[in-house]
């Protein structure tokens, strides 16, 4: 069953700060419920390097502007 890389972070540091520096890959999404678990006090981001990238599917908001104003559906866009 896929996991959500923000639940495996919380196991690894919710009890206590990694040993040594950690870094971990996280989707966008993973990064904001990783914030949302340590305001909770269940992630720990000492000695955590948080990598993270740009989802294949966004659009610039101006791009989303421009095609919303043409008449366009930027759903099928993406």
């Amino acid at each position: 069953m896929p996991m959500n890389g923000a639940t495996h972070l919380s196991r690894l540091t919710k009890l206590e700060a990694p040993q040594g520096n950690v870094g971990v890959v996280l989707r966008p999404c993973e990064v904001a419920a990783a914030v949302v678990l340590h305001k909770l006090l269940q992630v720990r981001f000492e000695d955590v390097t948080v990598i993270t990238f740009d989802c294949a599917g966004t659009l610039d908001m101006n791009d989303f502007t421009q095609i919303v104003d043409e008449g366009g559906d930027p759903w099928k866009v993406v």
